[in-house]
């Protein structure tokens, strides 16, 4: 790739960056939030359809959103 060719794709670069919003930690903790009711329902479908692997899975998701929301919490968001 040539110098010029190089500084172009650069320049591509950092104005695709710029246009796309940021997105905060108040945005990652309304997707986990989502994931989280998501998870809870999916729990519940696979319990009542008698699936206990499914529906551990889902139990486990749900930890790990539960503590990733808990430690974000701590720090204040």
């Amino acid at each position: 790739m040539s110098q010029s060719e190089a500084e172009f794709w650069s320049w591509v670069a950092e104005e695709v960056k710029q246009a796309r919003p940021q997105e905060g930690i108040e945005d990652v903790v309304a997707w986990l939030e989502e994931q989280k009711a998501k998870a809870e329902e999916l729990r519940f479908s696979y319990s009542l359809r008698n699936e206990p692997l499914k529906a551990a899975y889902e139990e486990g998701r749900l930890e790990v959103i539960n503590a990733v929301l808990k430690k974000l919490r701590r720090v204040g968001v």
